[in-house]
Protein backbone atom coordinates (compact mmCIF):
# COMPACT_ATOMS: atom_id res chain seq x y z
CA UNK A 1 0.00 0.00 0.00
CA UNK A 2 1.44 3.14 -1.05
CA UNK A 3 1.69 5.90 1.71
CA UNK A 4 0.62 9.65 1.31
CA UNK A 5 1.29 12.87 2.39
CA UNK A 6 -1.97 12.85 3.56
CA UNK A 7 -2.21 9.34 5.46
CA UNK A 8 1.35 10.29 7.61
CA UNK A 9 -0.06 14.17 8.24
CA UNK A 10 -3.32 12.27 9.79
CA UNK A 11 -1.34 10.07 11.75
CA UNK A 12 0.51 13.31 13.50
CA UNK A 13 -2.51 15.51 13.27
CA UNK A 14 -1.73 17.78 11.52
CA UNK A 15 -2.44 18.84 7.40
CA UNK A 16 -0.84 17.25 4.16
CA UNK A 17 0.21 21.00 2.88
CA UNK A 18 2.33 21.48 6.19
CA UNK A 19 4.15 18.49 5.31
CA UNK A 20 4.20 18.85 2.08
CA UNK A 21 5.43 22.63 2.38
CA UNK A 22 8.94 21.01 4.42
CA UNK A 23 8.94 19.33 1.01
CA UNK A 24 9.77 21.20 -1.77
CA UNK A 25 11.52 18.29 -3.55
CA UNK A 26 8.08 15.96 -3.63
CA UNK A 27 6.41 16.41 -7.05
CA UNK A 28 3.67 13.33 -6.40
CA UNK A 29 2.53 14.01 -2.69
CA UNK A 30 0.10 11.97 -3.03
CA UNK A 31 2.06 8.91 -4.26
CA UNK A 32 5.28 8.41 -1.93
CA UNK A 33 8.68 6.15 -3.05
CA UNK A 34 8.86 3.16 -1.10
CA UNK A 35 11.36 4.11 1.60
CA UNK A 36 11.03 7.88 0.51
CA UNK A 37 12.58 10.74 3.06
CA UNK A 38 10.31 13.34 4.13
CA UNK A 39 10.81 15.85 6.35
CA UNK A 40 8.33 16.49 9.09
CA UNK A 41 9.01 20.34 10.19
CA UNK A 42 11.95 22.06 11.66
CA UNK A 43 14.69 20.73 13.95
CA UNK A 44 14.37 23.08 16.88
CA UNK A 45 17.96 23.01 19.09
CA UNK A 46 17.42 23.57 22.74
CA UNK A 47 19.24 26.23 24.70
CA UNK A 48 18.02 24.43 27.97
CA UNK A 49 15.63 27.67 29.05
CA UNK A 50 12.47 26.05 27.28
CA UNK A 51 9.95 23.85 28.90
CA UNK A 52 7.89 21.39 26.63
CA UNK A 53 4.80 23.83 27.90
CA UNK A 54 6.67 27.31 26.32
CA UNK A 55 7.37 25.26 22.90
CA UNK A 56 3.91 24.15 22.67
CA UNK A 57 2.92 27.99 23.24
CA UNK A 58 5.45 29.84 21.00
CA UNK A 59 5.53 27.16 18.34
CA UNK A 60 1.10 26.82 18.16
CA UNK A 61 1.65 23.02 18.63
CA UNK A 62 0.50 20.74 21.52
CA UNK A 63 3.07 18.84 24.38
CA UNK A 64 1.60 15.84 23.20
CA UNK A 65 2.35 16.43 19.53
CA UNK A 66 6.00 17.00 20.77
CA UNK A 67 6.26 14.63 22.49
CA UNK A 68 4.99 12.06 19.67
CA UNK A 69 7.74 13.60 17.15
CA UNK A 70 10.64 13.37 19.88
CA UNK A 71 11.12 9.99 21.70
CA UNK A 72 12.67 11.05 24.34
CA UNK A 73 13.58 8.44 27.54
CA UNK A 74 13.13 11.74 29.96
CA UNK A 75 9.86 13.26 29.00
CA UNK A 76 7.66 12.10 31.97
CA UNK A 77 10.44 13.29 34.85
CA UNK A 78 10.68 16.51 32.23
CA UNK A 79 7.00 17.08 32.49
CA UNK A 80 6.34 15.90 36.32
CA UNK A 81 8.56 18.13 37.86
CA UNK A 82 8.13 21.27 34.52
CA UNK A 83 12.12 21.06 33.97
CA UNK A 84 13.95 22.66 31.43
CA UNK A 85 14.41 20.85 28.51
CA UNK A 86 18.59 19.85 28.22
CA UNK A 87 20.57 22.20 26.19
CA UNK A 88 21.40 20.82 22.89
CA UNK A 89 18.36 18.70 22.34
CA UNK A 90 16.93 18.42 18.68
CA UNK A 91 13.41 18.77 18.73
CA UNK A 92 11.38 18.26 15.72
CA UNK A 93 8.43 21.18 15.92
CA UNK A 94 5.39 20.76 13.82
CA UNK A 95 4.06 24.45 14.06
CA UNK A 96 0.28 25.01 13.51
CA UNK A 97 0.42 27.23 10.17
CA UNK A 98 -1.89 25.20 7.74
CA UNK A 99 -4.52 24.55 9.35
CA UNK A 100 -8.22 26.44 9.41
CA UNK A 101 -8.10 27.30 12.41
CA UNK A 102 -4.91 29.35 12.01
CA UNK A 103 -6.00 31.40 8.38
CA UNK A 104 -6.60 34.57 9.07
CA UNK A 105 -9.99 35.74 8.38
CA UNK A 106 -11.10 39.37 7.14
CA UNK A 107 -11.76 40.61 10.88
CA UNK A 108 -8.10 39.30 11.48
CA UNK A 109 -5.80 42.69 11.39
CA UNK A 110 -2.41 41.52 9.52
Amino acid sequence: KEETLTRIAADLGTDWLQIWGANVHLHAPFALKDQQLILLGPVLVSRGSETLSSLSHRYGSSPSSIRKLNPLESWEAIEAAQQLLPPSTNLCILPRFCTSTSAPTATTAL
